[in-house]
């Protein structure tokens, strides 16, 4: 399927133009100290901003702005876009909170625990419907069983994959109290540690998972980017990656959150059409990527597959992961949260 690359709106693509990791990561402090404020965003202006942070999971992103549809969708509705990249979803979780930005891709649970903070953010639609990240073992490693008394290197229990990996875990009846969590912050060094002994295995997403497993490092013991697995060990629908808006702008901007929604949900048509033809993909990333080739078949179809059939949130998917939140204690067990208000599936096609 071609598309045009006639655009109305002229503005470098994100995919193309060098990326400001200092001034984003000045842009993400100065946005953190605003974020207690919650939403400000009204929207007044005629220039979109959607925060995007570099990671391959948000490839939805990467792909609405590169194809221009972008630019496309929010011309129909008079607008302009500016793609704001940042270092960290975290960094931009925080714009978004502060109406400093007015849409972001984020993981599903940021919405119900920016709820609890007084913050007011809104899925417009689900961008992967099973999860990031998988389990990678050492290559001695043979069944579930084997984890039991050995260690598994992870950036933490906040990561979005632990508490797949913990229900995984509890399916399969493995003790996960007996396997030692070794926090390791950069996931760069997850290879390493593993090919060199120092953990047994390893919790990445990608391309660290396409990595380790191309070099025989390891191997894949749980694909968390499965939505049948996901499925079975969460016992029903699931979301992990989503478009949010803030919730100020949305109300007051409607069709400008349709308008990138709309975007959003063309990328994800073009990538399931192009599912074959990786390297047709790899082409409208950023040149960052490029390096990426030999293993990018796997990579772009491990999270090709998790593309959601219907972008459409559903709200037991959101139950499920706020009684996670709850079990973990990130969200108290006593707190009331307005699954209603976390989630608006009008604004899809």
């Amino acid at each position: 399927m071609s598309h045009a690359r006639t655009r109305l709106i002229r503005r470098p693509r994100l995919g193309r133009r060098p990326v400001l990791a200092a001034l984003a990561a000045v842009l993400g402090t100065a946005m953190l100290a605003g974020c207690a404020t919650g939403g400000s965003s009204g929207g007044g202006g005629d220039t979109l901003k959607v925060g995007l942070a570099r990671t391959l999971t948000y490839m939805p992103g990467y792909l609405a702005d590169s194809l221009g549809y972008l630019d496309e969708e929010a011309e129909k509705v008079g607008k302009k876009v500016e793609v704001v990249p940042f270092d960290s979803s975290s960094q931009s979780l925080a714009a978004l909170a502060a109406g400093q930005i007015d849409m972001d891709v984020q993981l599903a649970q940021n919405a119900a625990r920016s709820q609890v903070q007084g913050q007011d953010l809104v899925i417009t639609a689900t961008l992967n419907d099973a999860g990031v990240g998988a389990l990678v073992v050492a290559p001695g490693i043979t069944k579930p069983a084997d984890l039991e008394g050995k260690t598994v290197g992870f950036t933490g229990k906040a990561t979005a994959a632990y508490p797949l990996l913990l229900a995984a875990l509890e399916r399969d009846g493995v003790d996960a109290s007996k396997i030692n969590f070794l926090t390791i912050s950069d996931q760069s060094t997850f290879q390493a540690a593993l090919s060199g002994g120092d953990v047994d295995a390893i919790l990445p997403g990608e391309p660290v998972i396409s990595k380790t497993v191309t070099d025989g490092d390891g191997k894949v013991m749980y694909d968390f980017f499965d939505r049948a697995l996901v499925k079975e060990i969460m016992g029903g629908s699931y979301a992990s990656v989503t478009l949010m808006a803030n919730g100020n702008f949305a109300s007051k901007n409607p069709d400008a959150v349709r308008a990138v929604t709309k975007a959003f949900e063309r990328s994800m048509t073009w990538m399931k059409e192009h599912k074959d033809n990786p390297d047709a993909v790899l082409a409208e990333l950023p040149d960052t990527y490029a390096n990426l080739k030999p293993i990018f078949a796997e990579l772009f179809g491990r999270i090709e597959q998790a593309l959601p059939e219907n972008p459409a949130t559903d709200p037991a998917a959101l139950k499920t992961i706020i009684d996670i939140d709850k079990q973990q204690g990130s969200i108290d067990k006593d707190k009331q949260i307005d699954v209603d208000k976390l989630y608006d599936n009008g604004h899809l096609g």
